[in-house]
C-alpha cells in the first residue's frame, strides 16, 4: 500500500520538511547535467517554432550544416520511421500520457515545438 493509499503522506502537508540536497546545493557543492564532460561528448539544439499553427513548407538546413562544430543536423525526413514517441520524462508508473509525437514538416506547428534537431 502506497502512502498516498494509506494517509502517511499528509503527515508532510503544512511542514517544513528538511531536503537531503540542500547542504550541498547551498554550499555550491551541486552537481548538474552541465557540469559533467565526457570524452567525445556532444550537445544538442532544438529550432523551435516562432509561430503559433503555422504550415510548415521547407526546411533549408544548409546554413545549420555549414556553422563550425556542427557534425549533424536532423529532420523529419531524417527520423521518420526510426524515432517513436517522445514521452515526458515525468510519467510514473501507468500513468496514461497522450502520444508526444515528434514534428512533421508538412504538420500545423505550434508555437515551441521543435522543427529540426
Amino acid at each position: 500500500m502506497s502512502e498516498a493509499q494509506n494517509g502517511s503522506a499528509t503527515r508532510y502537508i503544512g511542514k517544513s520538511v528538511k531536503r537531503r540536497e540542500d547542504k550541498r546545493l547551498m554550499s555550491g557543492q551541486g552537481r548538474f547535467t552541465d557540469d559533467h564532460q565526457f570524452p567525445g561528448m556532444v550537445f544538442a539544439a532544438f529550432v523551435r517554432s516562432p509561430y503559433a499553427h503555422a504550415n510548415v513548407g521547407d526546411i533549408d538546413t544548409s546554413a545549420a550544416r555549414a556553422l563550425p562544430g556542427v557534425i549533424g543536423v536532423l529532420t523529419y525526413a531524417d527520423i521518420q520511421g526510426k524515432v517513436g514517441d517522445i514521452r515526458p520524462n515525468w510519467v510514473v508508473g501507468n500513468l496514461k500520457v497522450p502520444p508526444h509525437l515528434h514534428s512533421r514538416p508538412d504538420a500545423r506547428g505550434m508555437s515551441g515545438r521543435p522543427w529540426q534537431w
